[in-house]
């Protein structure tokens, strides 16, 4: 096994191990009420396993769409300061940590370059200080990834995950945050369960005392303080105010706000404007959670502070007397709960106004609500419904029965708007308790209708009675009676009661109002009664709930997982019986198990998606609450129900990974025997129960997956021992299909290096009659596998068009094909072939590419020791080469040497070596093998062709077909070159020429031929550089010989012959060294010094030097030919000042002068020159002891740098031996002028001396 696999297995079991303990962490979390401090344990858990920087978890609320502030923050915090914000906040709505909490993104963002999505994560955060964006940004975080935290289908929170390097997430290491973040969502869930419930129960409290303190108070004022400070509390509000109404709704009679002095704005009510005017009118709750978005608001309030405002209807018995408005100082989005609430408390608050209100305007009725007034505080503090509906019953009989009165009875109807009957639940007279009676039928039928309250005296006698108390068991029970209705939200659920059976008991118009008071409060108190029995209960199924999946989070097992979710349903819910189904592969509800009838009963019951309720809820991916299944078109019955049987169902899907894989089913055998406390438990317990199963699933996949990873170790060691191909094969073959556990057989197709054809194919078992394939037609699996590097699979062979037909006819059902890869470079195809059809799962895959990729090894390694082989016949055969370049010093029998050698090595038809010169423009030599193959002439001055690519990246070039390369010159594949390889020769990174070698069949040159060629090239290189050199020292060793004999031979002549002129001398200087070097431009100037202003030599600043003689031009060729220096313009004599060139600054400097730039020595030194700047120029000057008697000037128009070292040492001893025979020439002509002179002194001498002597005589 490779050192990656053993790597890969080492995290497969730490990634096992941690899931194990966050399993450990899960199970405790169920039970979680110290919500921050499990978030710490969470946050802690992340940062061990991930290797994060930072964890940062923030909590979400859904009904306000924002996060509690600062987060729970984990790790190498270096600015804790600056998360200082506290409170909550709300995500900017295009980051897409916003998309995740509201559910327009369901997946996690994963950024592994933070900086550069700062702005898609977290929208504005970043540019706000102390927010999140801030705080990562200064902790240096690179790569970040923020996980939506899910309970089911509801956003609890969001976790990141933050690294300060650059972090690639792995699918493995995904999972692990993904599953982090499904722990940390149960915990918020939970908590926030056990928050809301006891939020409710302090909220009931409160509520409880808040109805027991109005009750209490019959000032009108003090009664609104009440209402409005306690519904602040409620509401954790800052302001607010109540306004009274009169009859008509026109004008407020009455407003009063909290705090004092406020200034709420005056309603708008005749202008029918305002939320004032909209809740009166419309009679419904009005919230606005932003003031400044809804145009019902007056503006001024928002200059009052206020953001948020609630407006609340304040009714008695249908009728709205007023509105209770309160202000948030914050944007407040109401909740559900918190109208609910409310909207409790508006109901008792309008009773308890219209009570005080009718106290102050009746003071003379005080005893009858001092009366009133301690039955309903009897009443309204009883939270037991089974006690309280007795002391309800019990209190209005008192109330009514006034003094001295007996024989007075109540009871209470309950309405059933489905069946459109009222049936009596409570009565002292066991005879009463189960009457029933249609909604047209008697007092009871008309006061549902009207919603108003009545009384009748001498009941029997009126016409409209109800015949059902004339029966015998009833008569004389209703002599007199008094009906009152009870309502919620404006509708009569029920209907009060009380009756004079002695016939001394009247009632009227004033019982009926006290009555309808003591309704109302009864009603208050039922509905309280209710809340807290829905509470208690919810609280009692919440920590059955814990318990239940605290069990079921201990299994393993799917069936004993489902199994122990029905049976946990049942106890919790109290059902008659409980199925789980599960999607089969057609995707059909199938029940699994099932707890309180047979499974053999329902064994065979299938829902296909949107049949039945199951099916219905498995599509939508919702649960379903529903009362009376017989009622609801969805309900497909099957052998558990009877038709028209009663029956009420709730149910949930369930979820694995996101994914619905099926749905639990509670039913009662009756109608109405679920609420919404149920369905929000099931949809609990479903989620919990996906988790369990999700969890047992990966428990068991990490253990398949560890078997399986020692089972290929085992296969991986088998092969990698054996050292042949032939050997390796069998055992690839027979370990896929051992790792895929399947009824398979196996085969595999090995290809050239130039993936041109398959070279060998094994299957498994041997001779089973399975290889077929397309590869050379470039079409079919093989092919696909090979071309594109990817795993190739077929589920349905016999219905496929991508197999051959021979496949297609065979036995085989599946088959998948991996490729054989090293270094992305595919050798071969191992096929997999199953008799029964099979979809291979991601981990198989994976198995069998890591077999693969052990497979490849195991054949490199075996093709290895071969080309081992090979590569030391090729070596020895390079050495031999090596050493026969290296023996000869001819250019040519190198070449020749070297061409053979490299067609030897590559096995191709021809050659040729180009030698370039230091420019790389031009062609020095060339040499070509077969002679006469006419190799074309490079294209080095178009700059163009595989000579000039060559010579000027300096790499081989190969061309596998010259017909697809534009850089061969068409015309060689006329030549019958097919393909050609240009390898640079090379001394010290120099190119200094190219071989090229030709074969007559397409060739792809292997990597290691191209190795073979580049030392060969090396050898090559340095052998014809040494052949050059030799050439080159043997032209310089004759050259050096000639130089010395002409020199020799100028001495010679020069020193003796002391009579030759000064043109004689120059024309000797013009002859000798043309026989040297290149004289068909050439010019001698001889200086005159001035007589009277000496020369300025600077010895150690020569530049600086002055002269001031004459420069006059002795000899001069122009191309051949001679120049009348005398006539011709520009060359006559010059004073050495006027007009200075190059010539006399040799003459100023008194050295040699040979400059590399011509055109730059002229710009600085010869601004006027005659003719056109040659492209090289060497001046030597003829010294004559310290004395400058000229410059010998040697020019080329066509080369630059033409002349060399050795030019100037030959040119400088002509030119010193000829001023010293030119300085002897000067001397003995003025000898011979002075002898001249001296004999014309003594011929006068003479003619004076015989003058004299004559003159005597």
């Amino acid at each position: 096994m490779s050192a990656r696999d053993g790597r890969q297995q080492k995290q497969d079991f730490v990634s096992f191990a941690t899931l194990e303990k966050l399993l450990e962490v899960g199970q405790s979390l169920i039970l979680v009420r110290d919500l921050e401090g499990f978030l710490k344990q969470i946050a802690e858990i992340a940062g061990t396993v991930t290797g994060a920087d930072i964890i940062v978890l923030y909590e979400y609320h859904e009904e306000t769409k924002d996060v509690n502030v600062p987060p729970v923050v984990w790790g190498d915090i270096r600015h804790p300061d600056v998360l200082r914000e506290r409170g909550r906040i709300r995500p900017h709505k295009e980051s897409a940590v916003f998309k995740m909490l509201s559910k327009r993104r369901k997946r996690p963002f994963y950024a592994p370059d933070a900086r550069r999505d700062w702005s898609r994560l977290m929208g504005e955060w970043p540019r706000k200080e102390g927010k999140l964006g801030d705080f990562l940004l200064r902790e240096g975080i690179v790569s970040s990834v923020a996980v939506p935290l899910r309970a089911g289908k509801e956003r609890v929170g969001v976790l990141f995950v933050n690294y300060r390097t650059r972090h690639a997430f792995q699918s493995k290491e995904r999972k692990i945050i993904e599953l982090i973040a499904t722990q940390a969502a149960i915990a918020i869930h939970n908590a926030s369960l056990f928050a809301q419930m006891q939020q409710r129960t302090d909220a009931m409290d409160l509520l409880q005392q808040v109805s027991a303190k109005i009750s209490m108070t019959l000032n009108v004022e003090e009664t609104l303080g009440l209402i409005i400070r306690n519904a602040m509390r409620l509401t954790r509000t800052d302001s607010g105010v109540i306004h009274l109404v009169d009859e008509t709704k026109q004008t407020v009679t009455r407003s009063y706000e909290v705090p004092e002095g406020f200034g709420h704005l005056p309603p708008r009510l005749s202008q029918k404007k305002g939320m004032t005017w909209a809740v009166v009118s419309t009679g419904k709750t009005i919230t606005v959670s932003d003031v400044t978005e809804d145009e019902r608001v007056n503006p001024a309030m928002a200059e009052k502070g206020a953001m948020a405002i609630i407006g609340m209807p304040l009714k008695v018995e249908n009728q709205t007397i007023g509105v209770l408005f309160l202000n948030d100082s914050e944007l407040h989005e109401f909740t559900d709960y918190e109208k609910e609430l409310l909207t409790t408390l508006a109901n008792q608050a309008a009773t308890a106004i219209q009570n005080a209100r009718l106290y102050e305007e009746n003071k003379g009725r005080l005893k009858l609500l001092d009366v009133l007034h301690e039955t309903s505080l009897n009443i309204v503090q009883r939270l037991d419904l089974e006690k309280l509906m007795p002391a309800i019953i019990r209190r209005a009989a008192m109330l009514m029965a006034g003094e001295g009165h007996e024989g007075i009875g109540a009871a209470y109807w309950w309405c059933d708007y489905e069946t459109q009957k009222a049936t009596i639940e409570y009565s002292p007279n066991p005879d009463l308790v189960g009457v029933e009676l249609d909604f047209n039928e008697g007092l009871v039928g008309e006061v549902i209708k009207t919603g108003r309250a009545k009384y009748v005296n001498n009941y029997p006698e009126w016409a409209q009675h109800a015949a059902i108390f004339d029966e015998e068991n009833l008569a004389g029970l209703v002599e007199n009676v008094i009906d009152v209705p009870v309502q919620e939200a404006g509708k009569v659920v029920a209907v009060l009661a009380v009756s004079d059976a002695s016939g001394q008991r009247p009632f009227n118009d004033t019982d009926v109002e006290l009555l309808e008071r003591f309704a109302g409060l009864a009603a208050i108190a039922i509905q309280n009664a209710r809340l807290h029995k829905d509470l208690r209960r919810w609280a009692e199924g919440l920590e059955m709930l814990n318990r239940v999946v605290g069990q079921i989070s201990t299994l393993l097992d799917r069936q004993e997982i489902f199994q122990a979710i029905v049976e946990a349903t049942r106890t919790t819910l109290g059902t008659t019986h409980c199925t789980l189904f599960v999607l089969d592969d057609n995707q059909a509800l199938a029940p699994q198990a099932t707890d309180g009838v047979p499974f053999e009963l329902i064994e065979g019951r299938r829902f296909h998606l949107g049949e039945g309720l199951a099916g219905w809820v498995a599509q939508k991916g919702t649960s379903a609450l529903v009362t009376d299944a017989s009622k609801d078109p969805r309900f497909s019955p099957g052998m558990t129900a009877k038709p028209g049987a009663p029956r009420s169902m709730v149910l949930a899907p369930l979820r694995v990974e996101g994914k619905v894989i099926g749905v639990i089913s509670a039913d009662q055998d009756r109608v109405a025997a679920f609420d919404g406390n149920d369905q929000r438990l099931l949809n609990t317990l479903s989620v919990q129960a996906g988790i369990a199963i999700y969890n047992a699933d990966l428990l068991k996949q990490e253990q398949q997956r560890a078997d399986t990873l020692d089972l290929l170790q085992r296969v991986s060691a088998t092969i990698s021992a054996v050292t042949s191909i032939e050997e390796s094969l069998p055992l690839i073959a027979e370990g896929a299909v051992q790792l895929t556990r399947t009824d398979a057989t196996s085969v595999i197709h090995l290809f050239d290096q130039a993936g041109r054809e398959i070279i060998q194919s094994y299957e498994f078992p041997e001779k089973f009659g399975l290889i077929f394939s397309r590869f050379s037609e470039k079409t079919g699996l093989t092919w696909k596998a090979f071309s594109t590097g990817q795993i190739v699979e077929i589920l349905n062979v016999p219905q496929s068009k991508r197999v051959s037909q021979a496949l297609a006819r065979s036995k085989v059902k599946s088959v998948i094909g991996v490729p054989l890869k090293l270094r992305d470079h595919a050798l071969g195809v191992l096929f997999v072939n199953t008799f029964e059809q099979h979809k291979f799962t991601a981990d198989e895959k994976a198995i069998l590419t890591m077999l693969a990729e052990q497979a490849a090894i195991a054949i490199e390694n075996a093709g290895l020791f071969e080309k081992e082989r090979d590569r030391a016949d090729a070596m020895n055969l390079l050495q031999q080469v090596s050493a026969k370049i290296s023996a000869t010093l001819n250019v040519e029998e190198t070449l020749g040497l070297i061409i053979r050698g490299a067609m030897q090595l590559t096995g191709t038809d021809s050659g040729v070596i180009h030698l370039v010169d230091e420019t790389k423009q031009t062609i020095t030599r060339s040499y070509e093998i077969p002679g006469g193959f006419g190799h074309l002439p490079p294209r080095l001055s178009q700059k163009k062709g595989m000579t000039w690519t060559t010579v000027s990246t300096g790499k081989t070039i190969a061309v596998s077909d010259i017909g697809k390369d534009e850089r061969v010159n068409p015309a060689m594949a006329q030549k019958g070159a097919r393909a050609i390889i240009g390898t640079p020769l090379k001394v010290e990174e120099e190119t200094i020429g190219v071989l090229f070698l030709n074969d007559s069949e397409p060739h792809e040159f292997s990597e290691y031929e191209k190795e073979l060629l580049s030392i060969l090239a090396s050898h090559a290189a340095i052998a014809i550089e040494n052949a050059r050199l030799y050439e080159q020292l043997d032209w310089l060793a004759n050259r050096k010989v000639k130089d010395l004999r002409a020199v020799n031979e100028v001495g010679q002549i020069l020193t003796s012959s002391i009579g030759l002129s000064e043109e004689q001398i120059l024309e000797l200087i013009h002859e000798q060294a043309t026989q040297l070097m290149d004289t068909s431009d050439m010019y001698i100037a001889l200086y005159e010094p001035d007589p009277e202003q000496p020369d300025e030599y600077n010895p150690e600043q020569p530049e600086e030097g002055i002269i001031y003689g004459t420069v006059r031009f002795g000899l001069a060729m122009d191309s051949s030919r001679r120049v009348d220096t005398e006539h011709e313009k520009g060359w006559g004599p010059r004073p050495a000042d006027e007009k200075p060139g190059l010539t006399e600054y040799v003459i100023r400097t008194r050295k040699t002068h040979r400059p590399d730039d011509v055109q730059k020595a002229y710009k600085t030194y010869a601004t006027e020159h005659i003719g056109k700047i040659p492209k090289s120029w060497m001046g030597v000057p003829m010294m004559a002891g310290n004395k400058v008697l000229g410059v010998v000037v040697l020019r080329n128009d066509e080369y630059e740098n033409v002349y060399d070292k050795d030019d100037e040492d030959v040119l400088q001893t002509i030119a010193s031996q000829s001023a010293i025979a030119l300085q002897n020439a000067r001397l003995v002509q003025q000898l011979e002028q002075r002898v001249q002179e001296l004999d014309t002194l003594r011929e006068l001498a003479e003619e004076l001396s015989e003058s004299t002597l004559l003159d005597v005589a």
